[in-house]
C-alpha cells in the first residue's frame, strides 16, 4: 500500500470529520460533544469504575460539564494559539475534577477530549499535504417558510417519535416498590413524588440472548395484560435455589457483576430518621467508639483516632447485623504519613481484613481472607482517599480511590457471626464519611418456592426488594378444564392492583364462575360448562415469547418534579 494514497483517501477524510480547520466548526462540535456527555454521564450508574460513585447529587452534575464546555467554546473561538487553546480546554474540562471531586473520571475525559481535538487539528495542518477541495457549490436556496412547513416538520417529527416509542421502546410507570432501591414505585416506603417511568428496549433480546441479572419487562405469565418488570435470576436449563439470601444455580452462587452489585448496596448507615425534621443520627450512635479507646466522634459520620504505641484500633458497628453480605466505606483524611487504615467484615464467621498504608508507612497494602490467601497490591492514602471494602456471593473485593486493587475467594459456610469494623493503627487520623450496606437478601417466605428446575425458554424472575415483590416464588395459577374447548383456560386466584397490593381474580356467584384468564381475556362461564378444575398449582416460569424487552433507562422523574434527579442507566 502506497502512503500517499492512504493518507489521501482515509485518514485525511476522517481526521477532516473530527477536526476541520474551521476553529469556529471545531468549537462547535466540542461543545455539543461536551454537554452530551455530561448528561449522559449524568445518567450512568452510581459505579466507582466509571467515575460516577459521586456523592455530589447526579442533577448538579450536568450544569458544572455545560459550564465547563461554554468556557472552551469562547476561549477556542477568540483563536487563541495552539498551546493556549490546549492548555484553557484541559483546564476547563477539569473543572469538574475541582468542583464534585467524585466526577474526577469524566472532568479528566472532557480536557483529554479537548486537548486531542486540537493535537489532531494541528497534525492535520502540519503533517498532511492532502490536494485542494474541489469547489464547494453555491449556498442552498432560502429555506421554505410558514405555517404549512412547520406543521409538517411537526407531524414528522411525530410520526418519528411515535415509531421509535412503539417499535423501538416500550414505556411504562413502575407502580410498586418492589425493584427498590434499583427503581423506585408509586407505592414503594418512603415514596411521596410517584413512580420511576421506564423504557424497555425492544431491540436487546434480538440481537443477544438474555443474561443473568437483566433487568426485564415482561407479560406477567397469568395475566399477560399486566406488564411486569423484575430481575432475571434463572435461565433455560437450570436448577436455582434460593439459599442464605443467594442465588445458587447448578450447586454454586451466582456472582453478580460489580456494576449490578453497585447498584443493589441497601445503605445501613448513616440511616436518617422516620421524621423529615430530625437529624441523622450520629456516629456515636452506631459505632463503639469512646476516649478510653482512643476514639471521639469527629461529626455525624467521623471519628477520630489517637492510636497508643502504635496498636491496632478498631470501632465495631454495634446493632444487630443480619445479612452476611456487607460492604464497610470511609474516607482517611488528616492522615499522618504512617498511618495504616483497616476494613474489616466478618461474614458467615470468616474475617476479611482490608489495610492500607499511607505514604510513608513501611507496610504493604493487603486483603487478607481468615484461613485463606492474602492479596497484597500497590495503594497508599492520600490526603483523602476513599477505602471499600465489601463482600458478596463469596467474594471480598477492596476498593482505593474508587478504583478495585484486590479481590478474593470467601467461604459461603461458617458460623452465624456477622460483624463490620473500622480502625487503623500508626499516627491520629480521621475516618471521615462512613458508610455501611447490605446486599439484597432474596427470602424464602412462607408459601414461595425456593427451588426451580426450569425448562426451555423459560425463565425465572424476583425483585430485588425480596420482602414485597410479587415474583416467581408466589405465581400460582388454576386451571379449568371447559365443555367444547380443546385447550384450558388458565387463570390466578388474584390479581395485582396499581399499588402492589391483590385483588379477588376468580369469584363463584349464582351457578357461574367468572375470572380473567392468564390472556387477560375476561371469562364468564356456567359451573355445568367446566368439566375439571385443578387446585392452584406453582407457574413460576416466564416464557421467552412473553419478554417485552430489557429495562435501559428511567428517565423520570427529575426536578422539580421529582425529590432526586432520576434519570439514569440501568445495569
Amino acid at each position: 500500500m502506497k502512503l500517499a494514497p492512504f493518507w489521501g483517501d482515509v485518514l485525511a477524510p476522517a481526521l477532516h470529520a473530527l477536526a476541520p480547520d474551521e476553529p469556529v466548526v471545531v468549537a462547535r462540535r466540542m461543545r455539543n460533544a461536551a454537554i452530551a456527555t455530561a448528561f449522559l454521564s449524568g445518567m450512568l450508574p452510581r459505579y466507582g469504575p466509571l467515575g460516577t460513585g459521586t456523592t455530589l447529587d447526579a442533577s448538579i452534575l450536568p450544569g458544572v460539564y455545560a459550564v465547563a464546555a461554554v468556557i472552551a467554546h469562547q476561549l477556542r473561538e477568540r483563536e487563541r494559539g495552539d498551546l493556549e487553546a490546549t492548555i484553557a480546554l484541559g483546564a476547563a474540562g477539569i473543572a469538574p475534577l475541582v468542583l464534585s471531586g467524585g466526577a474526577a473520571f469524566w472532568g479528566l475525559w472532557l480536557g483529554l477530549a479537548g486537548v486531542f481535538h486540537l493535537l489532531a487539528s494541528r497534525v492535520r495542518r502540519d503533517r498532511i499535504v492532502v490536494g485542494a477541495l474541489p469547489p464547494e457549490p453555491d449556498p442552498l436556496p432560502r429555506a421554505e417558510r410558514g405555517f404549512g412547513v412547520l406543521l409538517g416538520r411537526l407531524a414528522y417529527t411525530f410520526a418519528t417519535v411515535l415509531v421509535f416509542w412503539t417499535l423501538v421502546t416500550q414505556h411504562m410507570k413502575v407502580p410498586t416498590g418492589s425493584m427498590q432501591p434499583t427503581i423506585l414505585g408509586d407505592h414503594g416506603p418512603g415514596q411521596k413524588y410517584g413512580g420511576d417511568r421506564l423504557l424497555a428496549d425492544h431491540m436487546a433480546y434480538v440481537l443477544r440472548e438474555p443474561r443473568r441479572f437483566d433487568i426485564v419487562v415482561f407479560r406477567y405469565p397469568l395475566r399477560r395484560d399486566i406488564l411486569f418488570v423484575k430481575r432475571l435470576v434463572g435461565l433455560p436449563g437450570e436448577t436455582v435455589e434460593i439459599k442464605g439470601g443467594d442465588i445458587w444455580v447448578d450447586g454454586v452462587v451466582a456472582n453478580k457483576p460489580p456494576i449490578v452489585q453497585a447498584s443493589l448496596w441497601q445503605q445501613i448507615f448513616p440511616k436518617r430518621a422516620a421524621s423529615p425534621s430530625a437529624k441523622p443520627k450520629g456516629v456515636a450512635d452506631a459505632w463503639k467508639a469512646s476516649e478510653d479507646d482512643g476514639w471521639r466522634k469527629a461529626g455525624e459520620t467521623a471519628l477520630r483516632l489517637r492510636p497508643r504505641n502504635g496498636k491496632l484500633g478498631v470501632a465495631a458497628y454495634r446493632k444487630t447485623l443480619k445479612v452476611p453480605d456487607l460492604r464497610v466505606g470511609f474516607t482517611a483524611a488528616e492522615s499522618a504519613a504512617d498511618t495504616v487504615a483497616v476494613a474489616r467484615i466478618t461474614s458467615r464467621g470468616k474475617r476479611v481484613v482490608l489495610e492500607v498504608p499511607g505514604v510513608g508507612a513501611e507496610a504493604t497494602g493487603s486483603l487478607t481472607v481468615e484461613g485463606g490467601e492474602t492479596i497484597p497490591f500497590d495503594a497508599r492514602l492520600g490526603s483523602s482517599t476513599r477505602v471499600e471494602l465489601a463482600v458478596a456471593d463469596g467474594v471480598a473485593r477492596a476498593y482505593v480511590a474508587g478504583r478495585e486493587v484486590a479481590h478474593a475467594s470467601v467461604p459461603m459456610t461458617g458460623g452465624r457471626r456477622i460483624r463490620a469494623e473500622v480502625g487503623g493503627r500508626g499516627g491520629e487520623f480521621v475516618l471521615r464519611a462512613l458508610t455501611l450496606d447490605e446486599d439484597v437478601y432474596y427470602r424464602v417466605l412462607d408459601g414461595g418456592l425456593s427451588r426451580f428446575e426450569i425448562p426451555a425458554d423459560s425463565y425465572v424472575m424476583l425483585g430485588d426488594n425480596s420482602k414485597n415483590s410479587e415474583d416467581s416464588r408466589f405465581w400460582r395459577g388454576r386451571t379449568f378444564h371447559v365443555a367444547g374447548r380443546d385447550e384450558p383456560l388458565v387463570a390466578a386466584d388474584t390479581s395485582p392492583d396499581l399499588s402492589g397490593g391483590l385483588l379477588r381474580n376468580i369469584v363463584r356467584k349464582g351457578g357461574r364462575v367468572t375470572f380473567v384468564d392468564a390472556d387477560g381475556l375476561p371469562r364468564d362461564l356456567a359451573k355445568s360448562d367446566i368439566t375439571s378444575e385443578d387446585p392452584p398449582q406453582p407457574m413460576p416460569f416466564v416464557h421467552r415469547r412473553d419478554f417485552v424487552g430489557r429495562a435501559a433507562l428511567i428517565f423520570w422523574p427529575v426536578p422539580p418534579f421529582g425529590s432526586s434527579f432520576r434519570p439514569r442507566l440501568l445495569p
